[in-house]
């Protein structure tokens, strides 16, 4: 017998205009649907968060997210491998994951509210799942002083990186993958199971979230006006022809350094050493293509 749908709608507890709107045209397709729901919203304890939604893998089939990768990445530490569809009504600051899934042209509510899904990788820092980036240097400071000042968006973004690109200290870091190794002065380093973070900047370029691998772009140390102009070419894609910068696919990195902060996903969420791997189709996806 076919289970009976049951949608858990998961948002964070600001109501911006587009995250209404598109509530409610979600709530209005399901209950003209006779599909059952209930709505659900984020405290802000990640932990308690995780351990209440694990409760309910159990009770839902389907789970929609309005929100960026942060919701997104709450979720996915929630109900990854697990039979649960995930679908994503992207309405956060960045939505630097969905927009390799939604094109702006979907009809978004046709997608989540479809059977439609396809597996997808979530890369895992130790314990920590995370759908996008993890990364480690200056793009992990430019998330603590956004975090700081609560400023988000693309343009907050692009304004801290320039601040913390003139101030940054450059660590010695030790990298290890079974492909390549480094130990050196680092500017920053990504770990990559999507395209883009940062509000578009499409760090790794190459990388697939259903290909097994994680995309590594490392970024040696650089005086000042040379990070501007890595920065610049980062915006749009054209870094990895640069001397400073090595790109190679893995499955697994370690980094046994002490002491560096880690983003995975726009939030900071621990310290290293670390061990980064990808987890090949670990979560069901609802995506337009």
């Amino acid at each position: 017998m076919t289970r009976q749908r049951h949608f858990l709608i998961i948002e964070p507890p600001l109501n911006a205009p587009q995250q209404h709107r598109l509530r409610q045209k979600l709530v209005s397709q399901l209950k003209h649907d006779g599909v059952s729901f209930e709505h659900w919203v984020t405290s802000g304890d990640r932990a308690s968060d995780i351990a209440l939604l694990k409760e309910r893998q159990n009770e839902v089939t389907d789970v929609v997210v309005l929100g960026g990768d942060g919701s997104l990445n709450l979720v996915a530490n929630a109900f990854a491998y697990t039979e649960v569809a995930i679908g994503v009504l992207p309405c956060g600051s960045g939505n630097d994951f969905a927009r390799q899934w939604y094109p702006k042209n979907a009809d978004l509510i046709d997608v989540v509210m479809s059977s439609r899904c396809r597996q997808i990788d979530l890369g895992r820092c130790n314990e920590h799942y995370f759908v996008n980036i993890a990364s480690i240097g200056l793009s992990e400071a430019v998330v603590a002083s956004q975090s700081a000042t609560r400023l988000m968006g693309a343009k907050h973004y692009w304004l801290s990186a320039l601040k913390q690109a003139l101030i940054y200290r450059s660590p010695t870091v030790q990298i290890d993958s079974q492909e390549q190794q480094h130990s050196e002065p680092m500017l920053m380093c990504a770990f990559a199971n999507g395209r883009c973070f940062g509000g578009g900047m499409p760090i790794a370029p190459n990388a697939s979230p259903d290909d097994g691998l994680l995309d590594v772009c490392w970024v040696s140390a650089l005086p000042v006006l040379p990070r501007l102009y890595h920065l610049a070419k980062m915006l749009i894609g054209k870094h990895l022809s640069s001397v400073a910068v090595d790109y190679w696919q893995t499955r697994s990195v370690n980094i046994p350094t002490p002491g560096l902060e880690i983003e995975a996903d726009g939030d900071t969420i621990g310290s290293t050493p670390v061990t980064i791997k990808i987890c090949p189709r670990a979560l069901w996806l609802k995506a337009a293509y």
